[in-house]
């Protein structure tokens, strides 16, 4: 029986890493999922495959996440641990994670000699002045908040050293994600809200696209997979279809019935 290749996904406690590590498995890949929060019950109930390790581990400490990616040598890191844009995130906490973090992961795969990495990132790099889907990978960039602005610069690392040390890296940038198990997200606050008969409030009414987090799993995959002939490159993972926040809350209520 040929030996499972192994790929390593950071985040895997995450809404998209739980998922992408689910994936992975199902294709047969030997799976290491690295977090720095201990597993819940989706990744312990995983354990118990043969197939996948958990590695409590903080990527914002070199030393921790280098040791890991030393001991398993991955053929691929799939990046998508990362601080989020919640408002009482500390802007420092952001920087770390998302920005030296990925610097860290970066080094980690460039000493051990990693194929590839599958970077997760985001359509808020755009900012505000997006006025329809689909968007071009060549849209200005115009970060509005700390978050988007470390993801911004996540980027221009793995560029950096794609071009310095030949890394294979793709860039996915995620429209909004939703999908069965999220528990945060205008979705999963319109669904929760309209399914408990109290009022669906939205603060901000912009132009949106929203991706189902298989497709965002799937988009992982195929980059992967095409990696050796991309050598670098950058991806827009959406719909490629806008809606009206105010409408998609509209049409949430409709469905639900509510």
């Amino acid at each position: 029986m040929p030996k499972r290749k192994t790929v390593l996904v950071t985040g895997a406690n995450g809404f998209v890493g739980l998922k992408l590590c689910e994936f992975l498995l199902g294709k047969g890949f030997f799976v290491v999922g690295v977090s720095l929060h201990a597993p819940q019950a989706s990744l312990k109930e995983m354990k118990r495959n043969k197939g996948f390790i958990f590695a409590k581990t903080d990527i914002r400490n070199f030393r921790a996440i280098n040791l890991i990616v030393k001991k398993y040598r991955p053929q691929a890191i799939f990046h998508t641990a990362a601080q989020t844009s919640e408002h009482d995130k500390d802007e420092i906490d952001i920087f770390n994670t998302n920005v030296l973090g990925t610097l860290n992961v970066l080094q980690s795969a460039v000493r051990n000699n990693v194929q590839a990495v599958i970077h997760s990132s985001s359509m808020a790099v755009y900012g505000l002045d997006v006025t329809r889907a689909p968007v071009s990978e060549k849209h200005p960039l115009d970060p509005q908040d700390m978050y988007a602005l470390s993801k911004v610069q996540a980027e221009e690392l793995c560029q950096w050293y794609a071009e310095h040390y030949g890394l294979n890296v793709a860039i996915l940038r995620y429209s909004g994600i939703y999908g069965a198990g999220k528990k945060e997200g205008a979705v999963a606050h319109f669904v929760k809200n309209a399914t408990s008969g109290a009022p669906l409030e939205v603060s901000r009414n912009v132009l949106w696209d929203i991706v189902q987090v298989d497709d965002v799993v799937r988009a992982n995959f195929l980059a992967f997979k095409k990696i050796n002939s991309l050598k670098f490159a950058i991806f827009n993972i959406g719909s490629g279809q806008s809606i009206m926040v105010i409408d998609l809350a509209k049409k949430i209520m409709r469905i639900c019935k509510s």
